[in-house]
Formats: structure tokens, sequence, C-alpha cells
């Protein structure tokens, strides 16, 4: 039985533990992922800059004629849009814009962007600001760096294929590369770090992913 890991779910595992010794509950790879994408949203630098990411996307998809200036300059790329239940939405919504960085520098400089301000004024020039900051721009940078092995990973688990084989596998080299990213930085690998461990000891050392992996003819 695969659940997720809000409390009610933990505690019906436990009790149908209890009861049938030949049923195995494991909690949902996909949601412990992402579980850790949002405990990354609670440090304080990428807190700052992932509000930043939500309030360009926000204002963005707030009006068709703003939306339709965003599309013109990139060349019809829509900008990913944070979900209201996935944590890791709101990284990829991130990664979306930084991919966009030149275009939408470009944008908010252009006589179009200035028929946005006509309308929305204060908003608008936030926005400006917030394109041309090069703090934002070098911060978002960091946090993908970071965060792209566990996007990684999430696009593994969550797909449609059986792969709890290589769940373990995944992880390991998720980490070594969030160690490999963070060579000139170790306080911020040991934050990641920290958050990394405590979600995979909590949520994902369980005897099925355990023989998963052993019995995978791939890996022995």
């Amino acid at each position: 039985i695969v659940t997720d890991n809000r409390s009610n779910y933990r505690k019906a595992k436990l009790i149908l533990e209890e009861r049938y010794s030949n049923i195995f509950t494991t909690s949902c790879a996909a949601h412990c992922v992402d579980l850790m994408f949002e405990d990354i949203d609670t440090l304080k630098n990428v807190a700052s800059i992932m509000t930043k990411a939500r309030q360009i996307a926000k204002f963005i998809y707030n009006k068709q004629q703003t939306l339709d200036i965003v599309r013109t300059y990139t060349k019809g790329t829509k900008l990913k849009r944070p979900g209201a239940t996935r944590f890791a939405s709101h990284f990829i919504c991130l990664h979306s814009i930084l991919k966009q960085e030149e275009n939408l520098r470009f944008m908010v400089a252009s006589n179009d962007w200035r028929l946005v301000e006509e309308v929305e004024k204060d908003r608008a020039r936030d926005i400006i600001y917030l394109i041309q900051n090069e703090d934002f721009w070098n911060m978002s940078k960091e946090i993908i760096m970071f965060v792209e092995p566990l996007m990684k990973v999430l696009k593994m688990v969550d797909g449609e294929v059986a792969n709890i084989g290589y769940l373990y596998e995944a992880l390991d080299r998720a980490k070594e590369a969030i160690k490999t990213a963070s060579k000139d930085n170790k306080e911020k690998y040991i934050l990641y770090s920290k958050i990394f461990d405590r979600r995979w000891t909590r949520n994902l050392h369980n005897p099925v992913h355990v023989a998963a992996v052993f019995l995978n003819p791939h890996l022995f």
C-alpha cells in the first residue's frame, strides 16, 4: 500500500501493519521528494527569491494583455505557473523564468511594457525592478543549481514506469550532484544535506525500497 506522508495516513499504515503482517506499506516517493522542496522553500534566502518568482508569475498571468506580451518576447514559450499543492512546481516556475532571463529583460525595457505600466503603474514597475535586479538572477541560478538534481529524481518517480528499484541510486546521485554543485560553499551544502537526509530517513527508508534495490538485476 502506497500513501502520502500526512499524519493520518501514517497512523493508518501502522494500524494495517499491526493487524496484517502480510501487508507492506510505504510512502509515496514523489510526495517525499516534493516535501524536500517544501523544506528548501523555508530557507531564508530561498524563500525570498521564491516569493519574487511567484510575484512575477502571478503578475504575468493576471491579465491577458500582459500574458500576450510575455509570449511575444518568449517566442511562444509559456512560463510555468506554481501549483497550489505541489511545492516542486514553485521551483519549476523559477526555472522557467530563469530560462527566459534575456527575453524578460528585453521585454521590460520595451515600448510594449510601457503599455502595461500605463494600466498597472506601481505593480508593473515592481516587476521591472525584479527582472532588472542582478541579485535576483544570481540567487535564482544558485538555487536551481542546488535543486536541479532533485527535479530529475522527481521526474523519475513521478513517471509511469516502475522504478522503485532505482530510487536509492537516484537519490545517491542527486545528493552527490548537490555536493559537487556546492563545492565552494560548504555551509549551504550542509543546509541542503540536512533537509535531504531528514526526509530520506523519515519517509523513504523502508523494507519495500530496500528489497526493490536488492532484487534489481541491473544493480547486482
